[in-house]
Order: C-alpha cells, then structure tokens, then sequence
C-alpha cells in the first residue's frame, strides 16, 4: 500500500477535520500509529500528541477538552453518571423508530454492553446485541439483515446513511448493490479507492470496519517496525530504487531495507494474496505472482540477502528476525520461508503439504 507523504498527511488532516486542527510537527509520522503534534483551534489548551489514526479514524480531538464536554454518543455525562431507564428506552426509541423494545438493561454501562431486546417487526426470540449496534443499524440477526427506519431492508438510502457515518467508508464504493441479499452472505463487490483492489465480502463484516484485504497486511509491517525500532536497527520501507526490477509500469517495491551493519536484509512481508487468489481478479492475483518471483530472481542473480515471510508466520517474525540476526540457519530451516544469501537458496517455500 502506498505510504502517504508528510505533505498529504497534512492535507488529509486539514480537510476531514474541516480546518480545526492545525498541525505543528509531522516529521516522526511513519504510519497510522505514530503521534504527530496538534492543536485543536477551537479551544485555548496546549498543543498535544496524538496518532493519526486517532485523529481521523476514531474522531478524538484536544484531550483537555474531552473531559469537560459531553460525550459525543451522549451515553456518559462528566460526572460518569449513567443515563436513566428512561432516557435510554428514548434514545433507542428514536434511533429504530419503536422497531427494538428492550427487554433487560440491567447490566447496561456503556455502548459495548450487551443488552436483551426483541424485534417487534419479525417473530423470532429476543436476542443480545449492543446501542453501538442499533446505531448501526443492525436488528433482528436470525432475519440476517439491516432494516431501513421504515421496517424494510436495506435500501441505497439507508446505505448512504451508514456509509456516510464513517470516515472508514469513504475509502470504499459498493459495486453490486442490486446483487446484496443479507448481511451474512458473501456477494457484494467492494472496491478500495486507496489501492484499487476489488474484494467480495459479507456486508456485516464491511460494516464493522473489515476492509481491504491487500491493505491488511500492512498490520504485520507496522508490528516489524516496531521490532526494528525497539532493537535500535536502521531501516528503510518501500525502496523502489532496484535498477532492473520494474513492474509493467513502475519500479517494483520491496516492504524493508534493513540494516544490520555488516551487510543489509531485503524483507517482503507476503499476505494471504500472494498465494491465494480469493478476494481479488485471477489478472491481478496472476500479476502480484509474477512480481515475486521476478523479485526472487533479481536478488538471486545480484546475491543479496533476500528473506519472504509468508502471512502464515506473521506471528513469529520476531523469532525469524532473531535467528536472521544470529546467523542460525538450522533454526529458519525450520520455517516455510524463503531465504536467498550469496547467489543461492537458504530455503525456499514449499507448498508440498
């Protein structure tokens, strides 16, 4: 996935805060998790530290001020005090337009709580569910949809108002709307702006923020940067400067350059599309296979240190680093990866099994 610059970073901030959040200092930002220095103009507080995707994703702002005002779901007041029996059964009055009578909300303390309800539009059982939930739109789930304010399901306009009640969904444009059934079938097309990937996805996942697949990936190399941070190693992310290693239009991209002093790493942290073709077009999955292993034999032929996690061991790169890091070839023998040192094959995947 691309990588914002620190000029665009700036631009996205300004315009989806419309304006009330001046940036001061953005030169440590490397990804959604690193804090960027702000200050909220609508208030006299100092500036503050926060991430971006704090900032944009989950809508926080000064943190002074956000202990003096009201929350914005208007469940707690300053004083924490919960809402009584009757402002609640109000507030989801509204929200569903009497369609959800609530039937237990003795455990109730904030939107995450589960409380019992019953659909009065259908005939099924009561069920849990929670107010972040009902907010969202979804109802009875052995009726297995998302019923628009008059009772029916989910119409473009109820869509609209979902999509539009998230920053997480501008990024995304539904391709086969006529095509959605329910919420737990796996039908509708999604395609990702950011990246351009089409997907298939069930509309409940889209609807708890389950994005882009591709873009996915990029948790693992936010975690590999950390582990590079917190072991004080040098390192450089997306190099594209290969001479000879192109792709149909531009210079293909390789996620870390690491720098281990006596020689440099060149890692791919590999998601489940680089060998799996679900979720994206048999062109592309085609071509994001030819990439690799043109990646594989650039390196092979030019005898850099070359290392492939695949997605099935995202979760112990840090023993594969350690044992990179320690010249313990018998170790990342162990492992499914593929290791290039000096010309030749350390390891290669096996897909045998």
């Amino acid at each position: 996935m691309k990588k914002k610059d620190l000029n665009e970073v700036v631009k996205s901030i300004r315009k989806i805060t419309n304006g009330t959040i001046e940036v001061l200092d953005v030169t440590g930002y490397k990804n959604t998790k690193s804090k960027i220095l702000v200050k909220s103009i609508n208030c006299d507080h100092d500036p503050f530290y926060i991430t971006y995707g704090n900032l944009i994703y989950r809508n926080q702002r000064c943190p002074k001020c956000a202990h003096s005002k009201k929350s914005k779901r208007d469940i707690y007041i300053k004083d924490s005090k919960r809402k009584s029996i009757g402002e609640i059964q109000d507030s989801i009055e509204e929200i569903t337009q009497g369609q959800i009578k609530i039937l237990n909300f003795l455990n109730y303390k904030n939107t995450k709580s589960k409380i019992l309800v019953k659909d009065i539009t259908c005939n099924h059982e009561p069920f849990y569910t929670t107010y972040n939930k009902i907010q969202q739109g979804l109802r009875c789930p052995t009726c297995g949809n998302i019923r628009s304010k008059d009772g029916e399901r989910l119409t473009h306009e109820r869509l609209e108002e979902v999509l539009n009640s998230n920053i997480f969904f501008k990024e995304y444009k539904i391709l086969n709307f006529e095509e959605y059934e329910n919420i737990h079938k796996k039908n509708v097309r999604i395609k990702h702006l950011v990246c351009g990937n089409e997907f298939t996805s069930k509309m409940n996942n889209f609807f708890n923020l389950h994005g882009c697949p591709i873009c996915r990936t990029s948790r693992a190399e936010i975690k590999v940067e950390d582990y590079l941070v917190r072991n004080k190693i040098q390192y450089e992310t997306h190099k594209r400067d290969f001479p000879g290693l192109k792709g149909e239009k531009r210079a293909l991209e390789i996620d870390f350059v690491i720098d281990l002093g006596d020689k440099k790493l060149y890692l791919e942290m590999n998601g489940e599309l680089h060998y799996k073709s679900k979720d994206i077009t048999r062109d592309r999955f085609s071509k994001t296979q030819k990439y690799d292993e043109r990646k594989v034999e650039y390196f092979l032929k030019n005898g850099y240190p070359f290392l492939v996690i695949p997605y099935w061991h995202f979760n112990r790169f840090r023993e594969i680093l350690d044992s990179y890091r320690m010249a313990d070839i018998d170790a990342l023998k162990k492992f499914n990866l593929t290791l290039i040192e000096d010309k030749r094959y350390i390891q290669k995947i096996s897909f045998s099994d």
